[in-house]
């Protein structure tokens, strides 16, 4: 396991941008590859059944869920590693939390007229909010902590 992020650590990065431009490629050439077809200015409808950007849409959400399972298993694998490295993990966790509970406490959960054309119920509305709450307050706090942290190179 040492070895693997030895290697990840040295050429990670190397590794992530040329997956990465392969996809760009891949999904360039799909798409220039079906629009030749087209004739010069195709309409909407003529795009849609086509489903020549399905390639990056698809791409991207793999590499998302692929991202997301492997920050979760190296998580646990630091967490079972290095016990005491979760601590400072879920105190963040719980601070995330507490800002949600209260988004959610002060989300009003009224269904607005766009919220009922998805048909989105109280709950669901109320959710939305506490996260729209939690998602002002984190902006708020990094930017604040960005200031904080300039200052104190201030002063250094």
């Amino acid at each position: 396991m040492k070895s693997l992020y030895n290697t990840l650590n040295k050429h990670g990065q190397l590794i992530a941008f040329g997956f990465g431009a392969l996809m760009v490629i891949l999904f360039l050439v799909f798409v220039f590859s079906g629009l030749s077809g087209l004739g010069s200015n195709p309409t909407n409808e003529d795009l849609y059944p086509l489903g020549l950007f399905d390639f990056g849409i698809l791409g991207a959400k793999w590499m998302a869920i692929i991202a997301a399972i492997a920050a979760v298993v190296l998580e646990v694998m630091n967490i079972a590693s290095s016990p005491k490295s979760a601590i400072r993990m879920l105190g963040g966790l719980a601070v995330i939390a507490v800002i949600f509970g209260i988004g959610y406490s002060m989300s009003s959960g009224e269904i607005t007229s766009s919220m009922k054309e998805f048909a989105v119920s109280a709950g669901t509305g109320k959710m939305i909010g506490a996260a729209i709450w939690t998602a002002i307050a984190m902006a708020v706090g990094a930017v604040l902590l960005m200031v904080v942290s300039e200052l104190q190179g201030i002063f250094k």
